[in-house]
């Protein structure tokens, strides 16, 4: 069953549902809005919250059950405090280059980033890791976009993206 919100510029890129019936769809940001779509009736009724972050494009977020969550845009950390209702940027990922995906464990983030720009485009890519809540950030480059990470606990994850290559942290980002 198509529960599409209408995206008011461009479509939605990540999703995160507590429940068959609470969750978040989210979008854009690189040629206009960031759009973060709340429902808590299973997609038959949505709410709106937009940002306006230039060339950001939103991508992923992790909802709680207490009621918070993060997302992740080109280049910044966003946080709820109210199950998605309203969000706000909390820090700076580093430059706004694209950033797929965004894992936690404690204080701990680890987001994988593709190309040079906001949309992903160029070359370049590596895993960024806070252990401090997203204040701080080590950068690590791979030389090729990365789109997926996995954190097993505060120090050891995983990204992996172009050319088959999978990188593995035991060591919180310092090392890779």
């Amino acid at each position: 069953t198509d529960i599409t919100p209408t995206f008011p510029n461009e479509a939605p890129w990540g999703c995160y549902f507590l429940a068959a019936t609470t969750g978040v769809v989210l979008g854009g940001g690189c040629g206009g809005s960031q759009n973060f779509f709340r429902t808590t009736d299973g997609g038959q009724s949505w709410s709106l919250f937009q940002s306006n972050q230039p060339g950001s494009g939103l991508t992923d977020a992790l909802l709680y059950a207490d009621g918070s969550g993060y997302a992740v845009s080109s280049g910044l950390l966003w946080q709820t405090t109210d199950g998605g209702s309203s969000w706000s940027v909390v820090a700076s990922t580093g430059p706004n280059y694209w950033n797929e995906e965004i894992t936690r464990r404690g204080s701990s983030l680890l987001i994988p980033w593709a190309g040079s720009n906001c949309s992903g485009q160029g070359n370049g890519g590596g895993g960024r890791f806070s252990t401090d809540g997203g204040q701080t950030w080590r950068s690590y480059s791979t030389g090729v976009p990365m789109f997926g990470a996995f954190l097993h606990d505060a120090q050891r994850g995983w990204i992996c993206g172009y050319a088959r290559q999978v990188w593995y942290t035991s060591d919180a980002g310092q090392n890779w």
